[in-house]
């Protein structure tokens, strides 16, 4: 199983000619959902994912944010016609998001306010969905090196993801994006580290 994956930070060898090192890592748990149905002319889709990511810096505390995106599709087949195009996404409070410790429930409830460039105007879309897994975990860790005149950059991408299935409403009050539970819903946590060693000669 493929997983979108984060970091567990490696400690590198330094080399005597480095001029400036830069450590990074991340890690949390996100969710993920599309949803498409066609009824007579009119077919509406939806991809909604929240995640939590918890930044870590060398120095001074760790900077958690939650947050969740949205698009929404609506058009007229029959009539060949668009007619939702929408984006957005909403900073999330601490309840709004939840996921199991196991990865095998999550829950989304928030609205977000949504640039829809059809009308060239904003909509809200109240997001109340539930996650889950419907499959095992699966686990995958991804090891990137580069090296260059200017520098070398190592990360390690470790995570662990279900497959799941998601059901709830998206709704801007007159369309629900959501009609009928998917398949297609993704429960994930990943962690991400890296580190930049800059030579003499290069850094930023």
């Amino acid at each position: 199983m493929m997983i979108n994956l984060g970091i567990t930070l490696l400690t590198l060898a330094v080399p005597a000619t480095s001029r400036a090192v830069e450590k990074f890592s991340a890690s949390g748990p996100s969710a993920s959902a599309s949803f498409a149905s066609t009824d007579e002319c009119i077919s509406t889709y939806a991809y909604v994912s929240a995640a939590t990511d918890v930044i870590h810096q060398p120095l001074g505390p760790a900077n958690t944010s939650t947050t969740a995106y949205l698009t929404v599709v609506k058009s007229d087949a029959c009539q060949y016609t668009l007619l939702v195009d929408g984006n957005g996404s909403a900073t999330l409070g601490d309840t709004d998001f939840q996921v199991g410790k196991r990865l095998d429930t999550a829950t989304l409830k928030t609205t977000i306010n949504v640039y829809d460039s059809v009308s060239d105007s904003y909509i809200d879309v109240d997001v109340d969905l539930a996650w889950k897994a419907t499959g095992q975990a699966g686990r995958s860790t991804v090891i990137t090196h580069d090296t260059s005149a200017d520098l070398i950059f190592h990360q390690k991408m470790t995570g662990a993801g279900r497959v799941a299935e998601a059901a709830g409403t998206v709704s801007d009050g007159t369309t629900n994006f959501s009609p009928e539970p998917t398949p297609d819903g993704f429960i994930q946590n990943v962690s991400t580290g890296n580190v930049t060693i800059f030579r003499k000669n290069g850094g930023p």
